[in-house]
Parts: C-alpha cells; sequence; structure tokens
C-alpha cells in the first residue's frame, strides 16, 4: 500500500488546490470543489508531476480518489478529469470515475 497525503494549499469559490504526495512522488492537483449530500464532485481536475512519465503504471488513482472522499467525509467521489493538455491522447477528456467510500 502506497502512502497518501493530501494538503490542501488553497480555495478560490469553488476551486481547490492540493499537494497530493504518494510515496515520493508529488502532484500539484487543482479541481472544482462540490460536496452535497456525501457525493463530492471533483471537476475539471487539473495534475501536474514532475514531468513526463513520471507516473508509473501502477499509480493507485483509485485509492487517491478514495482519500479525497475520507477527506471530505464524503460516501461517493465522482472525478470528472479535465481536457488534457499534453501527452498522446492530448486535446481529450477522460471518462468520469465513480469511487464508493
Amino acid at each position: 500500500m502506497k502512502k497518501i497525503d493530501i494538503t490542501i494549499l488553497d480555495i478560490d469559490s469553488d476551486v481547490y488546490f492540493f499537494d497530493v504526495q504518494v510515496d515520493k512522488i508529488l502532484m500539484n492537483v487543482m479541481c472544482n470543489l462540490s460536496l452535497k449530500e456525501g457525493e463530492l464532485i471533483l471537476g475539471e481536475i487539473g495534475i501536474e508531476g514532475p514531468g513526463a512519465g513520471s507516473f508509473p503504471r501502477n499509480m493507485p488513482f483509485k485509492t487517491i480518489i478514495k482519500e479525497f472522499g475520507k477527506l471530505f467525509n464524503a460516501h461517493t467521489v465522482i472525478a470528472i478529469g479535465g481536457t488534457r493538455t499534453t501527452g498522446r491522447m492530448k486535446g481529450t477528456s477522460p471518462s468520469p470515475i465513480v469511487v464508493k467510500i
């Protein structure tokens, strides 16, 4: 199990900025965030990491999403990624990920 630490850096209206540390990898995450009746929606998620190819294939994104749910006392998290700005799939939007806590 990888160690995951989430730190809220700033909040601007409904836009949240986080540092997410997974073992030795630090990611900067920003997203629109709303919480209603125990359902946490992370929208237009943007992730910046240490560089291209720096996320291993086994990066536990669902586990990270679950940690966001625990942080905000949610029973469900819907994570909706923003439009990709780099990489092979540039210009596309990923499918939403739904995680039950």
